[in-house]
């Protein structure tokens, strides 16, 4: 093999090792879409995502949550940020209660599957901006 020819390979190898680091790391980084309630309820009715990991954001129907201490069992309806309340998703969230999350202007943001019944979250985020801008004088 002359010396030209192992140059080539080698700039070969490196150059594939550099792409194949590049796209694991996109593919693995976590960003992921985030679905508004009624788009998530579109997908499950009309394309039967049922099992399949999704992100959605919303809020809480106002007088839905149940919380069940012992079994750390959150039951709520999430509701689109704008928009009718009559598109509704019911969720079940089992780890700690968020404290803010009663907060009535509070947006949440739910990762996990539809499991044919209800909306199984794995991850429960609460956003509440307002609660830390700061005060008018």
């Amino acid at each position: 093999m002359t010396q030209r020819t192992k140059i080539l390979v080698g700039s070969g190898i490196i150059v594939i090792a550099i792409a194949f680091l590049f796209i694991s790391a996109f593919a693995s980084s976590g960003t992921s879409y985030s679905l508004q309630v009624d788009e998530a309820v579109y997908k499950i009715v009309y394309e039967n995502a049922v099992d399949q990991k999704m992100r959605i954001e919303g809020r809480i129907l106002p007088g839905s949550i149940s919380w069940n201490a012992k079994a750390l069992e959150l039951k709520f309806i999430m509701i689109p940020i704008k928009g009718s309340e009559k598109t509704q998703l019911p969720v079940v969230y089992n780890d700690v209660k968020p404290d803010n999350l009663e907060h009535p202007e509070a947006q949440i943001v739910v990762e996990g599957k539809y499991n044919g019944k209800v909306f199984q979250a794995d991850t429960l985020l609460v956003k509440c901006p307002s609660k830390y801008e700061k005060k008018q004088q």
